[in-house]
């Protein structure tokens, strides 16, 4: 990262000149530095289920579709009032932030296993993932062992935290509400297909919708605000207070950052991603998104303004195909969902 220039903010666009050495920046508009709140998550799950998920709370891991939506995610319309555009030119380098750490099947037996979607519990240290085979989440130790599963009769597409004990899940027909520990249920329809979903620090889900575009609800399902231009199928994930971070699953190589407050976007052009897979951050404000097509990951610090791609997997025998990612704050660990959802990876950071 030494190599690596710092981005200059201009009110006008700049003409830079690449060579072998250097990655030149032009950047139009930054964001601005916020301090992220310190105040713990509310908890709303109060589930008293008898499962092993439930005996797991003090566990801290560190041992052993639908054919009626017209799909317009090529469409990649024009943002939601002001668009601010970051031309990132990006030096592909060799990065030493991540080694190989372990990685495991799931359910190997399972042929047909399809994993979409991961998020790591940033508490418990375990992972929860969506399965589209037999439409459940599937919740295991990063070590392989399984936990627990929770059957949902939809195919989940996105998933995210809302506290200790709750998920939301976005699948084309519902968003589903799910206390982990009692496994209780709730759902709520925005009659569209839904594909990503996100929860901000004050409560609130982001819910990508192919069609409404970005619908803004609680946690009954009242919906509180739209955003329609914001449309197709997208990976999101949850930046700092009301920002979220967006990117499309097409042949667009666009990262962008929507402030739910001001609804100003800033858009980064990152050469190199084709095909985003998943998206996640880390506690130092990277942003980490996989590209699917290529297997490559590329990381975004909003501080320094200064993007790059991380390591070559290909280097990594067991890490191919990757998909959804998700980093676990509190160890410093990138799970990844690679072998085209059969298998989980976890690199640590060094």
């Amino acid at each position: 990262m030494d190599d690596m220039q710092a981005c200059v903010e201009s009110e006008a666009s700049v003409d830079t000149n690449l060579d072998n050495n250097d990655a030149v920046y032009a950047i139009e508009r930054s964001l601005c530095d916020v301090i992220p709140p310190s105040e713990k998550p509310n908890s709303l799950g109060n589930g008293h289920g008898n499962s092993l998920l439930k005996n797991c709370l003090t566990y801290t891991d560190h041992q052993p579709s639908t054919s009626n939506y017209k799909d317009i995610s090529m469409d990649c319309p024009v943002l939601f009032r002001e668009e601010t555009v970051i031309n990132v030119f990006l030096k592909t380098f060799m990065s030493e932030n991540f080694e190989y750490k372990s990685s495991f099947y799931i359910e190997k037996r399972m042929r047909n296993i399809s994993i979409s979607c991961v998020r790591s519990h940033h508490k418990y240290g375990y992972v929860i993932m969506g399965e589209l085979s037999r439409q459940r989440l599937v919740i295991y130790y990063k070590t392989g062992q399984k936990i627990d599963e929770i059957r949902l009769g939809y195919r989940p597409q996105s998933l995210c935290l809302v506290d200790d004990e709750t998920v939301a899940v976005a699948t084309p027909q519902v968003v589903l509400i799910i206390n982990l520990v009692s496994k209780r249920k709730t759902h709520f329809s925005l009659n569209d297909s839904c594909h990503g979903i996100a929860c901000t620090d004050t409560m609130r889900l982001v819910v990508n919708c192919l069609n409404r575009g970005l619908v803004i609800t609680n946690l009954n399902g009242q919906i509180l605000e739209n955003i329609p231009n914001v449309r197709g199928k997208l990976v999101l994930c949850n930046f700092i207070l009301e920002t979220v971070v967006y990117a499309r699953k097409c042949s667009d190589n666009k990262v962008h950052f929507l402030d739910l407050t001001s609804k100003r976007t800033t858009t980064i052009t990152c050469l190199g991603l084709c095909d985003a897979g998943g998206l996640t951050c880390d506690d130092g404000y990277n942003v980490l998104i996989s590209c699917a097509r290529n297997n490559r990951l590329f990381t975004i610090n909003r501080k320094r303004k200064t993007s790059a791609e991380s390591h070559s997997f290909t280097q990594i025998p067991k890490v191919n195909l990757i998909s959804s990612l998700d980093y676990h704050t509190d160890t410093n660990e990138l799970c990844l969902i690679t072998n085209s959802g059969r298998s989980l990876c976890v690199l640590a950071e060094k």
